[in-house]
């Protein structure tokens, strides 16, 4: 029995076993609940198809970042204020990377702010990409940012 190869160089030999690996994401738990019920019944019912076996192993590695109104909201007026109204998004589309602060606030109010990093070049590369190099530029501007966010929540 064959249990490891090369898949393209052995197209015509069924496997004895396949791992399927992938990322899911969304933006709302309910959903991540129907993607992970779907996926559960798909290899259920192919499996049954083809007398063979199979598993799911769905691990929820990332919360979904949203920020609350009263932080959000905050920000924004920091961001207006320190910066000029042209330097803010309040509309930004959501994004699906993966962010460790999304867990924080599930148990804190907040707000995950992007301070931009550049559109060009390689500061302009996804965080994530072989390509990314952070712009040093903006350390000026990220320290500007919160430093106008602590006057302005300490003063309130």
């Amino acid at each position: 029995m064959i249990t490891d190869f090369d898949v393209a160089a052995t197209r015509n030999v069924l496997p004895g076993r396949v791992t399927l690996r992938g990322d899911c994401r969304a933006f709302q738990p309910k959903l991540q609940d129907r993607i992970e019920s779907t996926m559960r019944r798909l290899v259920d019912a192919i499996c049954a198809a083809g007398g063979a076996n199979g598993t799911v192993a769905y691990n929820r590695e990332f919360a979904a970042t949203v920020n609350t109104p009263d932080e959000a909201d905050l920000a924004a007026r920091v961001i207006e204020r320190s910066f000029g109204a042209d330097q803010l998004v309040p509309e930004a589309a959501p994004l699906m990377a993966s962010e460790d602060f999304g867990f924080v606030l599930h148990h804190r109010p907040g707000a995950y702010v992007l301070i931009g990093n550049g559109t060009d070049g390689p500061s302009g590369q996804s965080l994530h990409s072989p390509d990314y190099d952070f712009n040093d530029e903006i350390l000026s501007v990220g320290v500007a940012f919160w430093t106008a966010l602590d006057q302005s929540y300490l003063s309130a």
